[in-house]
């Protein structure tokens, strides 16, 4: 288990709440726990995980680029696809700057393109480095 897949917990029945809860504030999550929400992007059909995704997408590229490195650089290619798709795609080209090298991996590696079908990193690549 990678230490970013600490949320979500509990009963599938209860992440949509919980995500709902964490957006709202009403369960507060330490700043230092924020990288850790990115395992609910394990699966974006997750209860909550379009919530924690949008959420994840106002928190500073700078406290989560470094985390998404290590996951991108893992062999769990739905995951990368889902940060990629979801979260990475909305920064601006120097917060993506710091991922290009495993992005470029990513953009060798057959078993990563068979995720990707529809081409979505190199669209996120060329929007930042070309």
């Amino acid at each position: 288990m990678n230490k970013y897949q600490k949320y979500p917990i509990g009963d599938k029945s209860t992440w949509g709440q919980s995500a709902k809860d964490i957006v709202s504030g009403n369960l507060n999550i330490p700043l230092e726990e924020t990288p850790e929400l990115l395992g609910w992007l394990q699966d974006i059909n997750w209860p909550g995980a379009v919530l924690i995704s949008d959420y994840l997408s106002k928190v500073s590229p700078d406290q989560l680029v470094n985390p998404i490195n290590e996951i991108l650089n893992e062999k769990d290619y739905i995951w990368s696809f889902w940060i990629l798709t979801e979260l990475v795609s909305k920064w601006d080209k120097t917060s993506v700057e710091p991922l290009k090298v495993v992005m470029e991996k990513l953009l060798s590696n057959a078993d990563f393109l068979k995720e990707d079908d529809d081409g979505a990193l190199l669209k996120i690549y060329n929007k930042n480095f070309n």
